[in-house]
């Protein structure tokens, strides 16, 4: 749903087609850059409820710049936030779910992913 209102309201604000596909494509290899380098080691130095804090001023900081601007530079700041709003968010949930569901009762994403990846997997705990 935000990508269909961005895309509207960059458009509206004169951002091509094609600008805004590379707007789009900041926030994925920032996603990128969490799931794959950064999430754990940041994870596990924050721990869930500092990421939980860092996830939630960085959704205020980039819904509220979105909300105001439409000026080019500063979208192209803000679209890698994606990565601590979506991303990092999504990885101490997964890591909750990790260690709160009993092993037997895992499903079988976690059991794979607990068996399966190298430590260093940015879902292994």
């Amino acid at each position: 749903m935000h990508d269909s209102f961005a895309m509207i309201r960059w458009s509206k604000a004169g951002i091509s087609p094609g600008t805004s596909g590379i707007l789009w494509s900041l926030s994925v290899a920032a996603e990128v850059v969490v799931f794959v380098v950064a999430g754990r080691p940041l994870l596990d130095r924050i721990g869930p409820a500092g990421a939980v804090v860092l996830s939630a001023g960085a959704g205020i900081v980039r819904w509220a710049v979105m909300a105001e601007i439409a000026w080019l530079p500063a979208l192209a700041l803000i679209e890698p936030l994606h990565d601590l709003t979506f991303a990092f968010l999504h990885l101490t949930c997964m890591r909750l779910l990790a260690q709160c569901v009993p092993r037997h009762l895992g499903t079988d994403h976690l059991r794979y992913r607990r068996h399966r990846c190298c430590d260093r997997s940015a879902y292994a705990c």
